[in-house]
């Protein structure tokens, strides 16, 4: 990711049309593999005391929420601010929503901060950028509006591919709906539910 990249580009702001605004996809080299970049697998270093809490503590939720501060701390950029930056930089607001914004910007704040976490020496302080996670954005609406290309599960859900389909997924969280108000969780003496 390049940290010297113009956050604005000049184009028509209600611009219908799909215009070009990426020009990392399609890519004219071919990708690195993580260890191949990195140098060494996640986790092989331990130097998380120096990260910012919220960096340690990133999760896909509270990734949603989070914005950045330039030096003043007057001005926060979260997705909506992306939302526009992104419009500025030619995509048409039809396909580059403001849902569709927030959710990428989410999975792309969770990714650069693990990223940032996993890899802490090379990465520290680098990666969670205004520029980086806006060349993600502009990369996906690229991938995604401009060439056509969908989710394996998209595909599946749209009747494209059988749901046989092999597809590798990424588990963000679990939650738990078990009914404990049943006969089966007695009460303990002060009122709790076990």
């Amino acid at each position: 990711l390049n940290s010297n990249i113009s956050l604005v580009h000049n184009a028509p702001e209600e611009s219908c049309c799909k215009g070009r605004v990426s020009t990392r996809y399609p890519f004219q080299v071919p990708r690195m593999y993580m260890t191949e970049y990195f140098g060494v697998s996640p986790f092989h270093q331990n130097m998380l005391g120096h990260l910012p809490d919220k960096l340690r503590r990133m999760n896909p939720d509270n990734a949603e929420k989070y914005v950045f501060h330039d030096g003043s701390d007057l001005d926060c950029i979260g997705a909506e601010a992306f939302c526009h930056m992104l419009v500025q930089s030619g995509a048409s607001m039809q396909y580059a929503s403001k849902e569709w914004v927030a959710n990428h910007y989410k999975w792309i704040v969770w990714k650069l901060a693990c990223y940032e976490r996993c890899y802490p020496v090379k990465c520290s302080g680098k990666l969670l950028k205004v520029s980086n996670v806006l060349e993600e954005l502009k990369y996906r609406y690229e991938r995604e509006v401009n060439h056509g290309h969908r989710s394996a599960i998209k595909r599946i859900l749209e009747g494209d591919f059988p749901p046989s389909s092999m597809l590798v997924l990424c588990i963000s969280s679990i939650h738990s709906n078990c009914d404990l108000k049943t006969e089966a969780h007695p009460m303990t003496s002060n009122g709790a539910e076990n």
